[in-house]
């Protein structure tokens, strides 16, 4: 029986050496707000943005038919979420939050084909939306690189487009492919999509895109996988998507092995929502469909994807958005997720 006891015991300790420090937060400022938020980034352990709408009154529209005008806040923090300080945000609600070398950037795409998307970036010292660039065609999403002179963009026709100058010169990248997610890691762009061919319809694929050289390579990943999001550490590429029905990660390694890292057993009414790889650090958010709302799960592993945990969310069927700080000197992540009611949920190391 001792043995019995002492096993579980070590067993105890060695699960608790994995698992990541939890604290709420009371955020002041919050409370309050009449309406919803749709992102949330942190640049430091300290100054945090939180972007979302204020509800408007109901009234009746032209057409005999009740419509709402929301009006797009700001709230910042300059104390790691304590307190919030909220303004007005323009007319229009930004979208596709990106962050690049510090600075945040969002884009307005008009539902008119004809008319371009402007991607704007945050005056933090007024949190207000200033106009930075304005792209031909409305895009679906988009990354800042080259210190905020580079943009490269994925258009509703799915081109690949890229710019080295703000936007006064665009480029379109080869290839006709149905993208998912990019990202830019130095001079590489690299996206997860689709491409059609009649030896492997709709086959998943990863794409790289040398921004400098025009190098251009795309691999397949296996017939039944779709990756959905993608994350990059150390020139080493993971793969966040679903096959048969299940939830997986995959991790491409140097020498060019596809290994399956983790898997969560789904159904179909769950799907992937966000990765995040960073020193020996992953996390993936999945969300759960169940009717009129979404619950979200927070996976994460603190040893290169050995060991995994399912973090404990506060609100579960709230706690979203959520951002992740990447911390170059501890080389580990600190997760910040808004669980409503101005709560904050702070997963990682914060001192």
């Amino acid at each position: 029986m001792k043995k019995k006891h002492i096993f579980i015991l070590v067993v105890s300790i060695l699960s608790s050496c994995y698992r990541n420090p939890v604290i709420t937060i009371q955020s002041k400022g919050l409370q309050d707000v009449q309406g919803g938020f749709n992102d949330l980034v942190f640049l430091t352990k300290r100054e945090g943005y939180l972007f979302g709408y204020k509800s408007g009154d109901p009234r009746w529209g032209a057409g005999g038919d009740l419509v709402r005008i929301d009006t797009p806040i700001i709230f910042r923090t300059v104390d790691g979420g304590m307190t919030w300080k909220g303004s007005s945000a323009g007319n229009e609600i930004i979208k596709n939050i990106s962050v690049s070398d510090g600075e945040i950037y969002g884009e307005i795409s008009s539902l008119d084909t004809t008319k371009p998307s402007i991607i704007y970036k945050l005056n933090r010292s007024t949190s207000h939306w200033d106009e930075y660039s304005t792209v031909y065609s409305p895009i679906r999403n988009f990354k800042i690189f080259n210190n905020g002179f580079g943009i490269v963009c994925v258009n509703r026709n799915n081109d690949l487009l890229s710019t080295n100058d703000k936007g006064k010169n665009w480029f379109k990248l080869p290839g006709k492919t149905r993208v998912d997610q990019i990202i830019v890691r130095g001079n590489w762009l690299l996206y997860t999509g689709s491409f059609i061919t009649d030896e492997a319809p709709f086959s998943s694929l990863f794409g790289k895109y040398n921004l400098e050289t025009k190098q251009f390579n795309i691999s397949y990943f296996p017939k039944d996988f779709r990756a959905y999001f993608i994350d990059e550490y150390n020139q080493e590429y993971f793969f966040l998507g679903v096959q048969q029905k299940t939830v997986k990660l995959y991790k491409l390694s140097h020498d060019g092995k596809l290994t399956l890292i983790h898997q969560i057993f789904t159904g179909t009414k769950i799907f992937p929502k966000k990765l995040n790889v960073f020193g020996k650090d992953i996390s993936i958010l999945i969300g759960e469909q169940e009717s009129l709302y979404t619950t979200n799960h927070l996976y994460y592993s603190t040893d290169k994807g050995n060991h995994w945990d399912k973090q404990v969310l506060r609100n579960p069927t709230y706690s979203d958005p959520i951002c992740f700080l990447n911390d170059l000197h501890k080389q580990s992540t600190l997760t910040w997720i808004y669980c409503g009611a101005g709560e904050l949920q702070v997963i990682g190391k914060l001192q």
